[in-house]
């Protein structure tokens, strides 16, 4: 009789649960998207084990050199680095040892992911969040950097002082 009741409450139990869980929804108005399918406003990505991420334009090789740019100019000590042709993967540590994980991986040809975790278990997602903004300057600067010595650049042989036609000399006769 007990083993029935428990059973009994057990049941009850996870239909109120799947009730407060997945309730009737009510369908999305017109022209409005729902809200798994919004994209986050800041363009972060948080992960429920304690990663934030963010992606970026340029190549993976620009991007890592990026994150230990930011990571350097924020006093953190790189402690380790691994990875293969499509993602890179660095370890740092603060001066307070504290623990940091960066993951650098390509999405694209000139797109790559770039996820931090700061600390243990969870995670310091506003550390790791300013640590991407420290990184997302150096991507900019990196970018403006380039578009300037495009901006510069002159090819060799442009015309300057250089006629259509060209002679040859032969050698003198003896």
């Amino acid at each position: 009789m007990v083993a029935v009741s428990r059973s009994r409450w057990a049941g009850l139990l996870l239909a109120a649960a799947l009730t407060a869980c997945g309730g009737d929804k009510e369908k999305p108005k017109e022209g409005e998207q729902p809200a798994a399918a919004a994209k986050p406003v800041d363009g972060y990505q948080t992960s429920w084990t304690g990663y934030v991420s963010k992606t970026f334009p340029g190549a993976l090789a620009d991007n890592a050199e990026a994150v230990k740019s930011a990571l350097r100019s924020l006093d953190l000590e790189i402690t380790g680095e691994s990875g293969g042709v499509f993602e890179k993967s660095l370890e740092a540590e603060a001066q307070d040892g504290t623990s940091l994980v960066a993951s650098v991986k390509e999405v694209s040809k000139d797109q790559t992911r770039v996820s931090v975790k700061v600390g243990y278990l969870l995670g310091d997602k506003d550390a790791a969040r300013r640590i991407l903004s420290e990184v997302e300057g150096r991507i900019a600067a990196g970018k403006a950097e380039a578009e300037e010595r495009k901006r510069r650049w002159r090819p060799s042989g442009s015309g300057v002082g250089m006629t259509a036609t060209t002679t040859t000399t032969q050698p003198a006769k003896r």
